[in-house]
């Protein structure tokens, strides 16, 4: 129910925040949101026995991201479920501590807008160049790794009551 909950709260915060960060090309910010994407690092830690519904999760959360952000059906849902992948590989190899939360953010988020942007420019969908994608790499980390950071704190002191698992 927790995991349910925060993939809202979280994908609420994403469109919330668009709307109200100039995220544009030559805009002066360093504040584009990925909150979506961060929170299936910490999405492993709730359903850690149970594979099958971590990927039924982020296979149905990609597709709320589909239908409320960016209207490609099923773009983001397999696109989640690889970054699910992904993340549950992070979360089985590293440990996840306070000081170091942002090294597999920024991992995720590089691995993310990569990919999305290869799609896009495979498939000839939105011209993107090498300069967009690595703009929109640099202006995402921050506001992002702070968001995970608080993330984290609020499951590592979460009562035992809404814990599956201990965050590592």
């Amino acid at each position: 129910m927790m995991a349910i909950f925060l993939s809202l709260f979280s994908l609420l915060l994403d469109g919330i925040l668009t709307n109200y960060l100039p995220y544009l090309k030559g805009n002066l910010t360093l504040f584009m949101p990925l909150f979506s994407v961060v929170f299936l690092l910490f999405l492993p830690s709730f359903y850690y026995k149970d594979t099958r519904m971590y990927y039924l999760h982020a296979f149905l959360f990609g597709m709320c991201y589909d239908l409320f952000y960016t209207n490609l059906l099923f773009f983001h849902g397999a696109l989640f479920v690889i970054l699910a992948f992904l993340a549950k590989w992070i979360y089985k190899n590293f440990e996840i501590r306070f000081w170091n939360v942002a090294i597999p953010v920024m991992f995720l988020i590089v691995f993310y807008e990569s990919l999305f942007a290869g799609i896009l420019f495979l498939f000839h969908i939105v011209p993107v160049t090498f300069s967009d994608l690595l703009y929109k790499i640099t202006h995402s980390i921050l506001l992002n790794i702070i968001y995970a950071e608080g993330l984290y704190l609020l499951l590592k002191y979460l009562p035992k009551k809404y814990k599956k698992k201990k965050i590592n």
